[in-house]
């Protein structure tokens, strides 16, 4: 079952780009039909259909940051923990260069006086150790920017998303009072396609705090 289930992960990212496209093209040709039978869907111009879609994109993605920014907090305390262990053992090689004064330093300062050392060094003391600790602090140091950027991106993509939809709210009842369907479904599908694409981002939060592979 385990070998199954592992075959199939590898068979979707070897071709993702493959699914990628299909999922692209089959919301443009949803979004092409709900745009071609709009009246047919929103019956008597019912504007219970907006209300809800609109509210419900508010409430969602308003969770879905609470929810994911203390999922990237957590993650990124893990990444300061593990970082720090990494420069308390470093600082027994570093101080054979450095002296005394590493016992003060950051693990930010402490890959940086690693990176000084391995392209300084006048000696073997211990510069393996040295490589070994200043590459996995380099690790968790990208790890750390690449979560808070794609944090970042999936909250202001969002932000936009829910003032969108919460200046629908009212305008889409003024402007099916004024016989306005057409354009009122119109931006309700850009919300929703906002929706998405931020959805897509908040795929690629978990995958960075969790570690999949897979980003659509």
């Amino acid at each position: 079952m385990a070998s199954i289930k592992d075959g199939l992960y590898n068979y979707i990212l070897q071709n993702k780009k493959f699914y990628t496209i299909a999922i692209y093209l089959i919301l443009a040709l949803v979004s092409f039909y709900i745009f071609c039978n709009y009246q047919k869907i929103i019956l008597g111009n019912d504007i219970n259909v907006f209300y809800y879609t609109f509210s419900t994109i508010v409430q969602g993605f308003l969770a879905l940051i609470g929810f994911l920014g203390a999922l990237s907090v957590y993650k990124l305390q893990l990444i300061e923990t593990e970082a720090t262990k990494v420069a308390v053992g470093l600082e027994e090689s570093v101080t054979l260069y450095k002296g005394s004064t590493v016992n003060s330093y950051s693990w930010i300062e402490m890959m940086n006086q690693c990176g000084f050392i391995l392209q300084n060094k006048e000696s073997n003391w211990q510069v393996d150790k040295i490589k070994a600790g200043y590459e996995k602090l380099c690790k968790l140091r990208d790890d750390k920017n690449s979560i808070r950027n794609t944090m970042l991106d999936f909250s202001i993509v969002s932000i936009i998303n829910i003032i969108f939809a919460l200046i629908m709210l009212p305008l889409s009842k003024i402007l099916i009072s004024n016989n306005l369907l057409l354009l009122s479904t119109i931006l309700l599908l850009v919300n929703i396609l906002l929706s998405l694409f931020s959805a897509k981002n908040a795929i690629n939060v978990i995958r960075k705090c969790l570690g999949y592979g897979f980003t659509i």
